[in-house]
Formats: C-alpha cells, sequence, structure tokens
C-alpha cells in the first residue's frame, strides 16, 4: 500500500511541476547584455539565484543573490580574453499552483504549503574588443525545400 501511495505521489508532482511556472517558460531571465556587462531582466519571482561564468583560459566568475538575479561585469573577475564564454544561472521558484499537503500538523494557520522547485537556465555569448557581442537570433523553424 505505501508503494502504491508513493508511485501516486509522484505522478501526481510530476504533473503540476509542469503548470508550476505559469507562463510555460522555465527561464529564469532574459539576457541584456550591456559592454562587458552581464546583466538579466527577471521572467519570474526567483530567489537564491546564483549565476556562474566560465570561459577561455580558466576564466571563471560566480555571484550569488538571496532576493535578486545579481549582474556581473567580466573585467571585474580580472582580464577576460576574446572567445565563446557560458552562463549558467541556477534559482528557486515556488510553484503558483502546487500545493503539498502534510499529514502532520505542524501548528501553523494551513496545513498546505506551497511547493519550491530548482530550475536552472544556460547560454554562450562571444566576448570581443572589450565588449559581448550581440547576433541575431536565428529562425530554425524554416523547413528546407523539398526534392
Amino acid at each position: 500500500m505505501k508503494v502504491k501511495n508513493f508511485l501516486l505521489s509522484l505522478m501526481l508532482l510530476g504533473s503540476l511541476s509542469a503548470g508550476a511556472f505559469g507562463n510555460g517558460d522555465n527561464n529564469i531571465a532574459t539576457e541584456a547584455f550591456s559592454g562587458a556587462d552581464l546583466i538579466f531582466n527577471a521572467n519570474q519571482v526567483a530567489k537564491n539565484v546564483t549565476i556562474s561564468v566560465s570561459g577561455p583560459h580558466g576564466f571563471f566568475v560566480t555571484q550569488s543573490s538571496i532576493d535578486s538575479i545579481p549582474s556581473i561585469n567580466l573585467y571585474d573577475a580580472g582580464s577576460p580574453s576574446d572567445g565563446r564564454y557560458r552562463y549558467q544561472l541556477t534559482a528557486s521558484v515556488a510553484g503558483e499552483g502546487a500545493q503539498v499537503k502534510s499529514q502532520l500538523n505542524n501548528g501553523r494557520d494551513s496545513n498546505a504549503t506551497q511547493a519550491i522547485y530548482g530550475v536552472s537556465q544556460s547560454g554562450s555569448f562571444y566576448f570581443e574588443d572589450g565588449q559581448i557581442k550581440k547576433f541575431d537570433k536565428i529562425d530554425d523553424t524554416q523547413t528546407l525545400p523539398s526534392r
């Protein structure tokens, strides 16, 4: 009986996690790079956000914030070289509709708590001549002509 309840709980959590982000967009933030600054505009309320950036010649920097998305200036972390860099954002996000009920009365007003999810976002950019290069997005939805 315990195994059956456990499996049902897993299925329920799996079905709720898809709707936990409201708009279906799992991105934590939108890129807004300027010069040598990595700036992100939040797409959703995120807590405990960490951004890590790695690049050529062992370049690595990380920043964390409890209540907002941190920004990074590549020059504050050293002397960045021209080349491709990668970033990763990680955060915790509260699910909008997901409620987790506990059988234990914990003494609080409501026995339902909002589920917290770990999310991540990664991407890359090219740094050249002292600034981050911006490229037009590629439309990869076009189909090739048939023969």
